[in-house]
């Protein structure tokens, strides 16, 4: 998906879970973008596709979802061909929402309150990833209260395919769900269904997180990256191939710097984009783009 400074959403690629509204899902490729004429009512700021659905943000903090299915995960019933969008029900409808990130099957929202920021989940809660202490799905949007508890206000939300991150105002940088090839950060590979503060990056502050299926990257108000989670075709950016296998690379337990990237002096990077595969690439901008189009990541669609 594209959205353009008019607050316009494009779609193309093929609609294989029903992310893009064209056809019969699976039925049509779409090579081109074109105007998701359901959304030209609404003012769209940002879009995130999870498999199964699409989720849109407006200019006013609404969030809306489309094309999950008929089971009620995301507050309203809708067949798998719906081509509409529908307010997200729940504790949102009243409350401004600044950011949105999608994973698999599940939604989370920043959003703006009187007492500070604050995330809710949505959606499938397999491995931990809603971040409720449990692996229950909700069906409406839920408060994820152990913020309050770690007195962390969330300022950066996102979304991988099994787990989550934060980073905090002061820095801090929490992460939960399936622990899988040390996505998390915390030195092992298990499952954490509360936000947990990475420990091993207490003496950096954080302004920036993305997620993919299994890896994590951080940005610090330094500029500097660190990546852990799955090593896989060297997706973390780490030298650290596997003796005598060539394209196979450790996966990394704990946060380590990529050397090669603070020693490149192409400036100071402020934003992360991986790819969401296993075999992943990154995308790294050593500035906030001012572009007229940008695109919408997604486990899957485009």
């Amino acid at each position: 998906m594209l959205i353009s400074d008019a607050g316009c959403v494009y779609a193309f690629g093929k609609d294989s879970f029903g992310e893009a509204e064209y056809g019969v899902q699976g039925s049509n490729l779409v090579t081109t973008p074109q105007p998701v004429e359901s959304l030209k009512d609404i003012y769209v700021v940002q879009a995130a596709i999870g498999n199964f659905f699409t989720a849109v943000l407006s200019r006013e903090g609404r969030v809306y979802t489309f094309s999950w299915g008929n089971e009620a995960k995301l507050g309203h019933s809708t067949e798998p061909s719906d081509l509409e969008p529908h307010p997200l029900l729940g504790p949102l409808e009243n409350v401004p929402v600044v950011q949105i990130a999608a994973g698999y099957c599940y939604l989370l929202a920043l959003a703006c309150q009187p007492s500070g920021m604050s995330v809710y989940s949505v959606g499938c809660g397999l491995g931990g990833k809603l971040g409720h202490g449990s692996r229950t799905d909700e069906r409406y949007p839920r408060l994820i209260e152990q913020f309050r508890t770690l007195n962390l206000q969330p300022m950066v939300v996102a979304a991988g395919a099994w787990h989550a991150a934060v980073v905090g105002r002061d820095g801090r940088v929490c992460t939960w769900g399936w622990g899988r090839y040390g996505c998390l950060g915390h030195g092992n590979e298990e499952c954490e269904s509360v936000p947990k503060v990475v420990e091993s990056l207490s003496k950096i502050k954080a302004v920036h997180v993305a997620t993919g299926d299994y890896t994590t990257f951080v940005v610090s108000a330094d500029g500097d990256v660190y990546s852990f989670g799955c090593g896989e075709s060297s997706s973390l950016g780490h030298s650290t191939a596997i003796e005598g296998q060539a394209n196979r690379h450790a996966n990394v337990l704990s946060p380590e710097l990529v050397t090669s990237l603070k020693a490149s002096k192409r400036g100071l990077f402020r934003s992360v984009s991986p790819t969401p595969s296993i075999g992943m690439h990154i995308h790294l901008l050593s500035q906030i783009p001012g572009t007229s189009m940008h695109s919408v990541p997604g486990t899957r669609g485009s």
